[in-house]
């Protein structure tokens, strides 16, 4: 008899707590997808409830987080609930404890410097606040450096450009279509540039000063 009540009290415990986490499963979906590119792992989560009616109580119809709340650590959704046939909006608070993956500078990267896995190092850190999103994995050795960059700088989004692909000062080659015409011509960059920037270059047999679309490394095409 005594098991029986047991197995019936862990039922009910099950039963009570199927609202929070329902709740804490759809914050926890909510942020891994944000961040999965940056390995976010959720420790916990915690809710609070600013009204004495329980969560178990209500009947949960939908569960609205803003998007600018995954941006930070805390924050508050809305549930869509009913309550004894009354239909209300209740907000919540909560606190997820989570990682994520960033990469900082080893060293100094100066401007306009290629950004890869030598210059650059992997650091899980405790997510708290994200203002700027930092890059991801699948990003390095495609980008370059906007502007200088401090050592142990956690490199984001906006410190970071499209890989330099043609340097100022290096010989590079240059499509000319023209009509049912096709000529490859060695130029000299006078910029440097990355996909789908136009760049100015130089062509050392007619001394012309040339504005290039830079399709791949070490490749344009004239404008």
């Amino acid at each position: 008899m005594h098991r029986i009540v047991c197995v019936v009290l862990v039922f009910l415990s099950f039963v009570l707590a199927d609202n929070a986490q329902e709740i804490k499963s759809y914050i926890q979906n909510a942020y891994e997808h944000k961040y999965i590119a940056h390995a976010f792992i959720t420790k916990n989560i915690a809710l609070t409830n600013p009204f004495k009616t329980a969560l178990q109580d209500y009947t949960i119809h939908s569960i609205t987080l803003d998007s600018k709340n995954l941006n930070k650590n805390n924050g508050t959704l809305i549930l869509s609930a009913s309550l004894n046939n009354a239909l209300l909006r209740v907000p919540l608070n909560y606190q997820i404890n989570a990682t994520i993956d960033v990469y900082r500078s080893i060293a100094t990267i100066k401007s306009m410097q290629n950004i890869t896995q030598t210059n650059t190092t992997k650091d899980t850190i405790v997510f708290e606040k994200i203002t700027r999103p930092p890059i991801t994995q699948a990003q390095l050795d495609n980008l370059s450096a906007r502007s200088y960059i401090a050592p142990n700088t956690i490199i984001t989004q906006d410190k970071v450009r499209p890989k330099i692909l043609i340097r100022k000062k290096d010989s590079f080659i240059a499509v000319i279509k023209e009509s049912n015409i096709y000529l490859e011509s060695a130029l000299i960059a006078r910029q440097d540039g990355g996909l789908g920037d136009v760049i100015e270059a130089y062509n050392p047999q007619s001394k012309k000063i040339l504005r290039i679309k830079v399709v791949a490394e070490g490749r344009g095409e004239l404008q």
